[in-house]
């Protein structure tokens, strides 16, 4: 039966819509980057930033280093 206050699933195409305006919003907030390494000294990490942020940026450098480091020991086995 169909109920007049039913919410309707989204639709993919919806779906997609929604993901690509969080995106955007995310990059508008973010237009700042740092590279950090190279991939010869453990891998390349780029990190998207709002440098007038200085504490956020600090602790999502810190977090990209921590997810570089597990990717890293779960690529050679260690931790397995």
């Amino acid at each position: 039966m169909g109920y007049e206050n039913e919410e309707k699933e989204p639709t993919q195409e919806e779906r997609l819509r929604a993901v690509e305006m969080q995106l955007k919003m995310l990059l508008n907030e973010n237009k700042d980057s740092i590279t950090c390494s190279t991939a010869a000294k453990g891998g390349e990490i780029k990190v998207y930033l709002n440098f007038s942020k200085l504490e956020e940026c600090k602790n999502k450098i810190d977090n990209a280093l921590q997810l570089r480091a597990y990717a890293n020991e779960k690529l050679n086995g260690v931790g397995i």
